[in-house]
């Protein structure tokens, strides 16, 4: 579980949240944490590549959503393609919405298709069946921005690309839900 330390002086895991909340479910006092320091990663984010359907028809008539095939000087927060057609989201439109319309397109399809995750870069061709979903990343700052009003960021898109990583710790159960704490 890796975390890194906000400005408050709070931690904030940045991998391995499902891990944190099952290890508190199966009654761990101690939870072991690898904390990076903010040279050791960077934030990028996960493309979505979807199967086409009516989760998209949705996005695109939703009136809160201010699409449009513009292609302007800043890069679009939100960009999805589908057959050759790009259609964009722009931070400067979505305003104080940004969060929720992020929110939004996750949750209009993660539940009900099979989402395939691609890193920047790694883009192959889409069949005429695929919508791909490119999310521009927050910074560290608005994350915590995020996190201090208890909010949380759309699960499988952002990414922490960390280097010096510890792999494979393995604690016996027992020791992580004993009362004494082991240092």
């Amino acid at each position: 579980i890796l975390v890194v330390q906000l400005q408050s002086g709070r931690y904030m895991v940045i991998d391995g949240v499902h891990r944190f909340t099952s290890l508190k479910a199966l009654g761990c006092n101690v939870i072991p944490v690898q904390v990076i320091d903010e040279s050791k990663y960077a934030i990028t984010t996960w493309h979505h590549c979807v199967s086409a359907g009516k989760w998209w028809q949705n996005l695109q008539q939703d009136p809160t959503l201010p699409w449009t095939t513009e292609a302007r000087q800043e890069t679009p927060f939100i960009t999805v393609c589908q057959r050759h057609h790009e259609q964009y989201l722009y931070a400067d439109d979505l305003g104080q919405a940004k969060l929720a319309a992020w929110s939004k397109g996750v949750a209009s399809y993660s539940k009900s298709y099979t989402v395939e995750r691609i890193a920047q870069g790694e883009i192959n061709e889409l069949s005429d069946e695929e919508v791909l979903l490119k999310y521009q990343p927050l910074d560290i700052t608005e994350i915590e921005a995020v996190v201090a009003r208890g909010e949380t960021v759309p699960a499988g898109v952002t990414r922490f690309n960390i280097s010096g990583r510890c792999l494979n710790l393995q604690v016996p159960l027992h020791i992580l839900t004993e009362e004494a704490t082991h240092v």
